[in-house]
C-alpha cells in the first residue's frame, strides 16, 4: 500500500493511514492533534509518501525512513504491529525525518573517510536521541490504556528512556532487542556507504 500525503487536514490524514491507525487516532483524539501537527511541521516545503510493508521478522525495523531526493521523504512501517506501536513508530520517525542534514552530514563524513564505524553510529544514535526524546516527551499527553500500554512492543522503552546521551547508549544495548543491536545496525550501514 502506498500512501501519498500532499494535504494534511484532519480528514485527509485520517484517510490515508492503516484502517486500523484511523480507529486509534479517532479514539485518541490528543493523539491525533499531535500526529497531524508533526506531520505539517516536519513536511513543509515536502512531499511524503508511506508505505505499508508485513514481516514477522523483528530483525527488520518497524519503521524507517529515507530521502528518494531532495523534496521528499518515504516512511516505511510494519502495518501488522499493535496500533499503539504503529502510532509511536510514526511519530518517532516524522520527527527524525527532520534530522536530514544531519544524517547527509554524517554520510559525507563517511565517504570521505572523516569518520570511523564506531563513530558513525554513536552520532546515528545522537541524532535519533534527540527523535527519541521528543517522542517520549509525547507520549505522556495521548492518554493510552493500560491495555494498551501493556501490549506496546515499544511505550515503555521511549517512556524510560534516559535523558542523558550516555546513559541512553547503556539503555539502548540493554533494551535492544535480540534480533536488532542498533550500534552494530549502523556500523553495518558504515560498511555498505563505504563500499559504494
Amino acid at each position: 500500500m502506498v500512501v501519498s500525503i500532499s494535504s494534511w487536514s484532519q480528514t485527509s490524514t485520517m484517510t490515508m493511514l492503516s484502517p486500523k491507525l484511523r480507529v486509534f487516532l479517532t479514539d485518541h483524539g490528543r493523539a491525533s492533534q499531535i500526529f497531524t501537527n508533526l506531520i505539517s511541521k516536519a513536511f513543509t516545503g515536502r512531499s511524503v509518501k508511506i508505505y505499508y510493508f508485513y514481516s514477522d521478522d523483528y530483525s527488520i525495523a518497524t519503521c524507517y525512513h529515507y530521502y528518494p531526493d531532495e523534496s521528499n521523504v518515504v516512511i516505511c512501517v510494519r502495518e501488522n504491529q499493535k496500533p499503539v506501536d504503529e502510532f509511536i513508530s510514526l511519530v518517532f520517525e516524522v520527527i527524525n525525518s527532520e534530522s536530514e542534514t544531519n544524517f547527509q552530514n554524517l554520510r559525507e563524513k563517511v565517504i570521505d573517510g572523516s569518520i570511523t564505524r564506531t563513530n558513525f553510529a554513536i552520532e546515528v544514535l545522537k541524532v535519533e536521541f534527540r527523535a527519541i526524546m521528543e517522542t517520549s516527551g509525547l507520549l505522556g499527553e495521548i492518554g493510552f490504556t493500560k491495555t494498551e500500554i501493556a501490549d506496546s512492543r515499544y511505550y515503555k522503552s521511549y517512556a524510560n528512556s534516559p535523558t542523558n546521551f550516555v546513559d541512553f547508549i547503556y539503555y539502548t544495548e540493554k533494551m535492544s532487542m535480540p534480533e536488532r543491536d542498533p550500534i552494530k545496525e549502523y556500523e553495518q550501514q558504515y560498511d555498505l556507504m563505504r563500499k559504494h
